[in-house]
């Protein structure tokens, strides 16, 4: 069960990531005027803040053991 929850993990951590590249492209892509690239940061600053709380809201609920 304990190489379950590493890879669980890993995959989370890959998905991730994967999701970060994705959020770089928006901004590479921008039309680069400050309007839009203030409504984007602001887009991307709460989606991040609802993820790490989801995210950390999970961790919690997992009761997993720290060592």
């Amino acid at each position: 069960m304990a190489s379950q929850s590493k890879m669980r993990t890993l995959i989370l951590v890959g998905a991730l990531s994967l999701h970060a590249i994705f959020e770089g492209l928006v901004f590479g892509l921008s039309s680069g005027e400050v309007g839009d690239i203030l409504g984007t940061m602001s887009a991307v600053l709460i989606h991040k803040s609802i993820i790490a709380f989801s995210t950390g809201m999970q961790l919690v609920s997992s009761e997993i053991e720290v060592s």
